[in-house]
Parts: structure tokens; C-alpha cells; sequence
């Protein structure tokens, strides 16, 4: 395949999307807004909205890549999308474009577009060999390590020593008696590898989800308006905005008190929170990128579903309370943020209940076992301090691009933009209001904070102050509350009433949850 045909690999038969008997065209791929808008006007596709144009075909000279494309136009194809794979497979090289097409052929990354967007992002970690065997194979692995060890072999077959000389022989005549193909078919077990027309494709690196939605889409490649960037606010309570926020993003509750408590300590100006199905996690956003550290481990393993939601949190300045500034984080991108800007520890160093101190690799404490583990007191990792000082600046950079990517909006409605997750997923969901989590409805109910509503298949249902300590409402089955929206007010007295409960009480008693592991 040449580089020109490279550059002309994706054609698109457009058309009105309503109305089909105005006719419809065909045309390359990639295009700018600039080209596209004589065809938009051709099909009377006066708006610009991408809403307007329906994709009927998809032709493609990349092997495998029409049909791919084909087998997805049932279900829709974004046109920004389809325009930004175009420019994708048009960057892609000779022996770029041989591995693509080898890949398609496997049906591991053909699912949607985005998958097929992924698979140019990681290209490069692909391997394709002339072998269409086991056999095959087996004979390319013998070869290469043959090649590989040639100058020895030769080495020993004329040396002086006789014994080097025989064991030259000796392998001469083992070589004989290989299976070659029992080789290759170990070989290709181990590598995960495929046999493809195009040759044996294997995958010689991590592949990551670079794309992950039109978000990701440069602007300068966009043709049609991109979704609406991430919220951030600005000079908030913290303690306070936080409370609100583990009450209408998740029955988040349980977490809001040692979540809180920890922004009393003051021990850091960057903060992290992850919301998922295990809960809410906040820690100092350093943590996140050391690994081994309980932090990090949390962010690698969290799943990017909708109702995961993570934010930065940056404390700017403290006048008698906690301010600052709150953004809307991307779980994946902080994740690979984190992954590839993480440092390890050079030792952890462990108190054990006697008094004496030790020091562990960290291969070595790794290894230890439960019951050797129970007689450490309490113990920290130890990093380079020159790592300690390039993860600080990191999450300083980090915090002040994903600011610089956000809307600045008021407090609530960033809140009403992150309830609506929580909402959605509600058995019996009432979009125009608020859902609250159980302990805020009750703690509102029993203060008289506001109306609060018990969400219902047959609607909402006005709890009364009295069913506050009713124990039968708050374990039926229908165990969903909200709030209207224009009772946001009393939503944040209830907040800024817990938040202080809540920075108080750790000075109090002295705890701290195990489970959220400090390190120093």
C-alpha cells in the first residue's frame, strides 16, 4: 500500500438524515469543517449539527476495515469520530497499515470506533512475522536464537578445547530431534500470539486506552461542537462542599465524616477524591503516586463506569476555614496520569510492637506473611527524595491543566450536574429533583432542614418530621430520598452542620480509619 493510498483510506457516503430523497454523496476522509460545508450545503444540511448528516456507507481500502466499519453502521457512527479514525489510519505508515489490517483481522479491536481509534494509538507494540504456522514459527523462534548465539556457536565449534568441540556436535544433533512445531506452538501460547493472513501477530507491550470518547479529539480536528467541558468552583467552604457532595453523588455518608476530618489535618494543598462502588476515597494527592501506597492502588483498580466520579480538590487559602477550589476529574486519564508518573519506594521502614525498628526492600516486605505483618506496630515507605520533589511539582501541573480545561460554574449547579448520575441509577428516578443519600434525608427530616421526599413508583412521597425515627422507613424496600431542587438551601445547612461535627470530632478522639493508610 502506498502512502498515497494511505491518505485517501476512508470514504463516507453521506446524506440528509431527514430527508433521504435529496441524494447523498461520497466523500474522503479526513476532512476539515472548511471542506465539508459545499457537501453539508449540497444535502440542504443548513444547521451544522452533526445531527444532520447520516452516514449509509463506509468504503475503506485498508484491509479488514470496511467490513469492520460496515458491521458498525447499524448502530450509528459519530462523524467526528469516523473524520478522527480518517486521520488516524492516514499517519499510519506502510508496515503500520500491514499490522492494522492484521489486527482487524482477529476481531479483538473492531468493537466500536473508539476501539478501532485505540488500535492506531498503540500500533507500535504489535509484531508481525512471515509466520502462518506453528511450524512455521517454531522454525523463525530456532532461527533467531540461532542467529542470536551464532558468534558462540562458532566459538566452540573452533576451539582449541575438544570438549567445547563435542558439545558443538552435541547440539548439532539435538537440533535434529526438535519439534518444531511443539516449539512454535509453546512460543505462541506463551506470546498470546495469532496466526493472520498477513502473517503471526503478537502483542509485545501494554495496551492502553489511550481514547476514550470525543472529548479526547483535538479541537483543531473537530468538525461539530464538542461536549461541554468539565465544571469546576471556586472559593468554596471545603468541609462544607464536601458534605453536600458525598450526599448527592452516592450514599456516600459512611466516608463524608473520616473524608472531612482528614482535610483537618492541613497536611497538604492537593487533594484527590474517588467515588466509586467501594466508596468514597480521599487522600493527599502526592499518595496516589507512590506505589505500593494504598492510595495508588485504589486509583490503578478503579473502574470507569458512570457512576465512578473523581475530583481534584486544591486548597488555596485558610482565613478561619478551609477554602478552595474543586474540578471534575477523568478517572482514566488520571489513572494513567498517575501510572506514568508514579515513583516506588527504595525501602519501608516498620516499628514493630517491641520497640525495634526495621528495614524491609520492598520485595521483602511484600513477601511477608500475615503473622509477621501482625507484629509491625507501624510502618512508612521511603522514596528518593528527589522523587518525593518531582511527584510535588507533578501534582501542582497536573491540578493547574486540569483547571485550565474546566468551566467555572456555581456550587450548585456543579452539584445538580454531578446528582444526576446518582439520580439515573435510582429505582424509581425523579430527574427535577435532588437524590440525597439515607443519612442526609433522615438528619435533614429529623432538623427540620427541609422537605424530604421518599422516591416512590408512583412518585414522590412528603416524609413527615415524625418518620425520622420511624426505623421501618429507613429499612423498607423502597429506600430512595430526594430533595426538590429549591430546597437546595436546606440541603446546605445540613452540610455545613456535619462538616463541622465532622472536623471536630477526629481532634476529639484521636482516631484515624486504618484503612486509609497514611504515609509520610
Amino acid at each position: 500500500m502506498s502512502e498515497n493510498t494511505a491518505m485517501t483510506s476512508i470514504r463516507a457516503y453521506i446524506e440528509n438524515a431527514h430527508n433521504e430523497s435529496i441524494g447523498g454523496f461520497t466523500i474522503p476522509l479526513p476532512v476539515t469543517k472548511e471542506a465539508l460545508q459545499p457537501w453539508l450545503d449540497a444535502i440542504e444540511a443548513d444547521s451544522f449539527e452533526e445531527g444532520d448528516i447520516a452516514i449509509r456507507e463506509v468504503r475503506s481500502s485498508v484491509p479488514g476495515l470496511e467490513g469492520a466499519l460496515r458491521g458498525l453502521l447499524a448502530d450509528g457512527i459519530a462523524f467526528d469520530e469516523l473524520n478522527y479514525l480518517a486521520a488516524k489510519v492516514s499517519g499510519l505508515n506502510n508496515w503500520q497499515v500491514d499490522l492494522f489490517a492484521a489486527a482487524l483481522e482477529i476481531e479483538r479491536y473492531n468493537g466500536n470506533v473508539q476501539e478501532l481509534i485505540n488500535l492506531t494509538e498503540n500500533i507500535n507494540l504489535f509484531d508481525l512475522q512471515p509466520a502462518f504456522s506453528e511450524e512455521q514459527y517454531g522454525e523463525f523462534q530456532i532461527q533467531m536464537e540461532k542467529d542470536n548465539s551464532a558468534e558462540i556457536f562458532e566459538r566452540l565449534e573452533k576451539s582449541d578445547d575438544r570438549e567445547e568441540r563435542d558439545f558443538a556436535q552435541y547440539i548439532l544433533r539435538l537440533e535434529a530431534h526438535v519439534d518444531v512445531a511443539a516449539y512454535g506452538r509453546g512460543a505462541v501460547r506463551e506470546e498470546d500470539g495469532v496466526f493472520t493472513d498477513h502473517g503471526y501477530l503478537a502483542l509485545r507491550g501494554d495496551y492502553m486506552e489511550k481514547y476514550r470518547g470525543r472529548e479526547d479529539i483535538p479541537p483543531d480536528q473537530r468538525i461539530f461542537s464538542a461536549p461541554p467541558p468539565p465544571m469546576m468552583v471556586t472559593d468554596v467552604e471545603v468541609p462544607a462542599f464536601l458534605a453536600q457532595l458525598h450526599a448527592v453523588a452516592g450514599n456516600f455518608s459512611r466516608d463524608a465524616e473520616h473524608n472531612i476530618g482528614l482535610l483537618a489535618g492541613l497536611r497538604s494543598a492537593d487533594y484527590l477524591l474517588l467515588m466509586g462502588q467501594d466508596g468514597a476515597y480521599l487522600t493527599e494527592a502526592a499518595h496516589a503516586y507512590r506505589r505500593g501506597a494504598t492510595a495508588f492502588d485504589l486509583w490503578m483498580n478503579a473502574v470507569e463506569k458512570p457512576e465512578t466520579q473523581a475530583f481534584s480538590i486544591h486548597l488555596m487559602n485558610v482565613h478561619g476555614q478551609i477554602a478552595g477550589t474543586i474540578v471534575q476529574a477523568d478517572v482514566a486519564a488520571r489513572q494513567q496520569d498517575i501510572l506514568e508518573n508514579s515513583i516506588k519506594p527504595i525501602k519501608v521502614e516498620a516499628t514493630m510492637q517491641n520497640g525495634e525498628t526495621l528495614a524491609y526492600t520492598p520485595a521483602a516486605w511484600d513477601a511477608l506473611d500475615l503473622i509477621e505483618k501482625d507484629r509491625v506496630q507501624d510502618y512508612h515507605r521511603v522514596f528518593e527524595d528527589d522523587g518525593y520533589r518531582q511527584v510535588n511539582h507533578h501534582v501542582d501541573t497536573r491540578f493547574e491543566d486540569e483547571a485550565a480545561a474546566c468551566r467555572t460554574v456555581p456550587a450548585q449547579e456543579f452539584l445538580t450536574a454531578v446528582n444526576a448520575v446518582y439520580m439515573d441509577h435510582a429505582r424509581c428516578p425523579q430527574p427535577d429533583m435532588l437524590r440525597i443519600s439515607q443519612t442526609a434525608a433522615q438528619e435533614m427530616l429529623a432538623r427540620g432542614d427541609g422537605d424530604v421526599y421518599r422516591l416512590l413508583p408512583e412518585g414522590p412521597e412528603k416524609l413527615l418530621p415524625t418518620d425520622a425515627v420511624k426505623s421501618g422507613l429507613w429499612f423498607s424496600e423502597h429506600r430512595e430520598f430526594a430533595i426538590r431542587r429549591e430546597n437546595a438551601a436546606g440541603l446546605e445547612k445540613w452540610a455545613e452542620r456535619s462538616a463541622s461535627a465532622a472536623m471536630n470530632r477526629p481532634q476529639e478522639r484521636g482516631e484515624q480509619k486504618k484503612s486509609h493508610e497514611p504515609e509520610v
